[in-house]
């Protein structure tokens, strides 16, 4: 099955078929994610990275994405689906 990765995660009738779906495709795919760091209102840029595992944010429910770091090897770090891309802040 090929999956979207446009998904409007706001719009319930705008989703995959199911999590456990979307989650086996995207495990150890590359993805585009922009890096920023809100407190301190810098921008990093975008950088394609690889999907460790997927996950729900425990306060809104909404997909997450644990990523390799791209500066730190072994390090992992988290990205929400913000507008219509991910983004990890760095804050």
């Amino acid at each position: 099955m090929s999956w979207r990765t446009d998904f409007d995660w706001t719009d319930l009738s705008d989703s995959p078929v199911s999590w456990s779906e979307l989650e086996k495709e995207l495990e150890g795919k590359r993805v585009k994610v922009e890096f920023m760091n809100r407190g301190f209102g810098t921008h990093d840029g975008v950088r394609e990275v690889r999907v460790v595992e997927t996950q729900l944010c425990e306060r809104t429910h909404a997909p997450e994405l644990i990523i390799e770091n791209p500066w730190r090897s072994g390090d992992t770090l988290v990205c929400t689906w913000e507008r219509d891309h991910w983004v990890c802040d760095l804050d």
